[in-house]
């Protein structure tokens, strides 16, 4: 995301404002000002300030004490990252020894400037030999003078992702055993560069499940954010009983968990992961080696959803 922006809207001086400022757009955070209003007879104490979404950081006014008939101002940042349309965020500030619980509002308009129709290329199941082609345009209010300068995707690549020869759009197209041999579920992530100032990049997703000669179950491994400690177990088995070996099993691109290799008694093999470490941003995978030519690695993504998200796991 380029440098933030901030727009300052400024909200009423009043307990229980709401913030409604100009549109916003998605990449850029706004800034606001509350007042906390002490309508008692007794100083109040800030015991804290609770929000009901990460993307809103407030400054901290915990402990802080205000005289009766007094105000305390406090300022708030509401980062519109991922959102759009109208967004209503709020606040919480408490008092003691009141017990008052104060609620500030933010609600506004958040717009895309720039970004890819439907945001990641997911393909489903791609067949051996059967490549697949996906087209994703600009979009967002300044998609009309926006153009695609170009695309950058990992050193490994599976797929291949194009721009349009005028820059108008952007090609994706998964290619199967065509060109590399690959089973179960593959993900990346290029960057499609733009000539917009404001965003200058968008990242784009990318994701499949191949066919082939290895079926993997779960295609996906999953963990709630923040969960520590976890143990999740893959399983490969040959399709049309054909024989092959697992050779190791690595967490990448970060070490997040430790792996153990284990051939099952009634064939296939099992990969147990432990210690599975949630916390943190960033693409994750477990990548698997087995001796089967054309088709020596295999890797797995790891999910991690919000702890109020359904599960998934296949």
């Amino acid at each position: 995301m380029a440098d933030w922006i901030f727009m300052t809207v400024w909200a009423a001086v009043l307990a229980g404002a709401a913030a409604r400022g100009e549109i916003v757009d998605e990449h850029r955070v706004a800034a606001y000002r509350f007042a906390v209003t002490n309508g008692t007879e007794e100083v109040q104490t800030v015991e804290g300030v609770r929000v009901s979404c990460p993307c809103l950081k407030t400054e901290d006014i915990s402990g802080r004490a205000i005289a009766p008939g007094e105000v305390l101002e406090f300022g708030m940042a509401f980062d519109p990252t991922g959102l759009e349309g109208r967004v209503l965020r709020e606040a919480e500030v408490r008092l003691s020894p009141s017990g008052e619980v104060q609620r500030f509002v933010v609600d506004a308009e958040v717009r895309l400037r720039l970004g890819l129709a439907g945001g990641s290329a997911s393909f489903g199941v791609v067949e051996d030999g059967n490549p697949r082609e996906m087209r994703l345009g600009l979009r967002g209010h300044a998609a009309k003078e926006s153009r695609v300068t170009g695309v950058e995707g990992p050193e490994r690549a599976v797929f291949r992702v194009e721009a349009e020869e005028d820059g108008g759009g952007v090609v994706v197209t998964a290619l199967g055993r065509s060109e590399r041999r690959v089973a179960g579920t593959v993900a990346e992530t290029w960057t499609v560069r733009t000539d917009d100032e404001e965003v200058p990049e968008i990242r784009l997703p990318v994701s499949a499940v191949f066919s082939g000669r290895v079926g993997v179950s779960p295609s996906v491994l999953e963990v709630e954010r923040g969960e520590r400690g976890a143990s999740r177990v893959v399983v490969l088995r040959g399709r049309s009983g054909e024989g092959f070996r697992v050779t190791g099993a690595a967490t990448e691109p970060v070490k997040w968990g430790e792996t153990s290799v284990e051939e099952r008694p009634l064939g296939g093999w099992m990969v147990l992961v432990e210690g599975i470490e949630a916390a943190g941003d960033g693409e994750r995978f477990l990548e698997i080696s087995t001796d089967m030519p054309e088709m020596e690695t295999i890797r797995v993504p790891l999910r991690v959803r919000e702890n109020d998200e359904p599960g998934d796991q296949r």
